[in-house]
């Protein structure tokens, strides 16, 4: 099973704070790119999330990185570069450009060519070493999922991005997947490989679904607070959620063959609706039985001064013990198994349960009415789960 740490692109900030809420709650931990010794302007929910969980990485690409991307952008404006001048030449049509903070992103000679063919500009805003380099918005993006991918490649990490649109390398970037991503609108253009999602492209979305699933809708309006305490509670159920995910999304081979977007989600949404939410139902129903089960049980148990007590009082010529700790003394000597048993019980299935995950986000972000706070609180008290 890989680890769940991210990589985020195509820019440095994260888009809004629902979007990495959402992501702080399956990721392990999430990074960005970013250039030596940029100013940062991060929101109060990205500065917590760092300085609480540690969740936040910034990695700053080396030349082996940006030379490795300028390589096969080279082969690609020489094999394509003709075509691709009709879509993204400047000046583009297009109203609103993107850009690249090219210091630490793009190797110098790669820079140079792009700038040399019409594809960039310097910006004349770009102040000192943070100089950018103006280009086609999805020009940006695709050149920045690809220095993403080769990045993660090199460290173990995972390409993420806010948009799912974003992703047209697929996990890699070759010649081909390049020249696809950026000419699919092209008729003459062959699609060389195909589209379907990865593994991993899978599991990340079959993730966000499940975890959609039993959130509320406004993810916003849930404090930062709620999300870390979940977090520093539940690492155990976390890891379980993520293995399960992972080996289940893993046995869904058609996925694999499936090309379009709507399809693959509504095939996942499905799949989850099928196998998971009913693990999740069954959990609830269980765990609600077991607390029921327990309280019966205490309410129903014999109380009685257990005989060892008794008879050792009168064999070692004790004073008489009186009612009221005598009473006390049995309740707990009678009742105490009961819990001991249940509890354990509960927290048996609740460890094993690949799902208890998501019953512990909902119940810990979803607002709920004075009587399931009760209940679930006093489940937690007395049975610890």
């Amino acid at each position: 099973m890989p680890d769940y740490i991210g990589l985020y692109y195509p820019l440095i900030h994260f888009p809004h704070d629902s979007w990495i809420k959402l992501a702080a709650l399956y990721w392990d931990k999430l990074g960005r790119i970013v250039p030596v010794d940029y100013p940062l302007n991060d929101s109060d929910t990205v500065q917590r999330l760092q300085g609480e969980l540690g969740f936040i990485e910034n990695f700053i690409p080396n030349e082996f990185d940006t030379n490795g991307v300028a390589r096969e952008f080279d082969k690609l404006l020489d094999q394509y570069g003709d075509k691709l001048k009709r879509y993204y030449s400047l000046p583009s049509q297009e109203s609103k450009l993107g850009y690249i903070y090219a210091k630490d992103k793009v190797a110098m000679i790669l820079e140079k060519r792009l700038v040399g063919m019409g594809f960039a500009a310097h910006m004349t805003r770009s102040r000192g070493r943070f100089y950018q380099l103006e280009m086609h918005p999805k020009l940006v993006s695709v050149y920045m999922e690809a220095l993403s991918v080769h990045m993660a490649s090199t460290r173990g990490l995972q390409p993420v991005t806010h948009n799912i649109r974003d992703h047209v390398l697929m996990g890699e970037f070759t010649l081909e997947r390049l020249a696809q991503g950026l000419l699919e609108a092209d008729d003459g253009q062959l699609h060389l490989v195909g589209s379907s999602p990865t593994p991993l492209e899978t599991e990340k979305l079959m993730a966000t679904i499940a975890l959609q699933s039993v959130l509320p809708q406004d993810i916003a309006n849930i404090p930062i607070a709620k999300i870390i305490q979940l977090r520093q509670k539940h690492r155990t159920e976390l890891t379980a959620f993520q293995t399960r995910i992972h080996e289940f999304t893993a046995k869904l081979d058609t996925i694999q063959q499936i090309n379009d977007p709507r399809a693959i989600k509504a095939h996942l949404e499905t799949a989850y609706q099928r196998e998971l939410k009913p693990q999740l139902d069954d959990l609830k129903r269980c765990m609600k039985s077991l607390a029921i089960e327990t309280v019966a049980g205490v309410l129903n148990v014999k109380v009685a001064l257990p005989p060892l007590l008794a008879s050792a009082g009168a064999a070692l010529h004790l004073a008489p013990i009186s009612p009221e700790v005598a009473g006390a003394t049995a309740v707990a000597c009678s009742v105490f198994p009961v819990f001991q048993k249940k509890r354990a019980e509960i927290r048996e299935r609740v460890r094993t349960s690949p799902v208890a995950y998501l019953l512990y986000t909902q119940e810990g972000l979803v607002p709920t009415n004075v009587v399931a706070q009760v209940v679930r609180t006093t489940r937690q008290m007395l049975f610890g789960a």
